[in-house]
């Protein structure tokens, strides 16, 4: 009776163990999955925080570039019109540009926001008299050269799709 007693015992220890054993292995494969599935989401999200980044930053080049021009436009218009210019606009002229430059700055690279305020200062000083049209557009064309560099947009794009 003993004999069978032990047998019963260490049988059902080692099937105790058998279970153990294959839940931790079970433990192990399910917590390297969740794991590996954790590590895809923050992949994901990365991909999808670039890809935000990179919206929020081309529509804030556009949107600034487009202001600018605006205003450019305005100079331009206001000086060459019959009824006279005056050299020293409202003090609130570019307050709209400088909303736009806002964007530039939190969403921008540091050439870019140099650019901008660059190209800012610049037309400030045309439409103060202090400075050409010309050397104006320049500087704005300096940021859009490096807006595309940021946005990896070729200088020429027909040049570089029949190349």
């Amino acid at each position: 009776m003993w004999p069978q007693i032990v047998s019963g015992v260490i049988g059902g220890v080692l099937a105790l163990l058998g279970v153990l054993v294959t839940q931790r292995r079970a433990d192990r494969r399910e917590l390297k999955q969740w794991e590996r599935e954790r590590e895809r989401e923050r992949q994901v999200w990365a991909r999808e925080d670039v890809a935000r980044s990179y919206d929020h930053r081309r529509e804030a080049y556009i949107e600034f570039m487009q202001e600018w021009e605006r205003h450019f436009n305005m100079v331009y218009n206001a000086r060459y019109s019959d009824s006279g210019y005056n050299p020293e606009p409202d003090h609130d002229w570019m307050d709209s540009l400088q909303e736009r430059y806002v964007a530039v700055q939190l969403f921008g690279t540091e050439p870019a926001r140099k650019k901008a305020l660059e190209a800012m200062l610049s037309l400030d000083k045309v439409a103060r008299l202090d400075e050409e049209f010309l050397s104006a557009r320049t500087v704005l064309e300096e940021f859009g050269s490096q807006a595309r560099s940021d946005l990896k947009i070729p200088d020429d794009p027909v040049l570089k799709l029949t190349q």
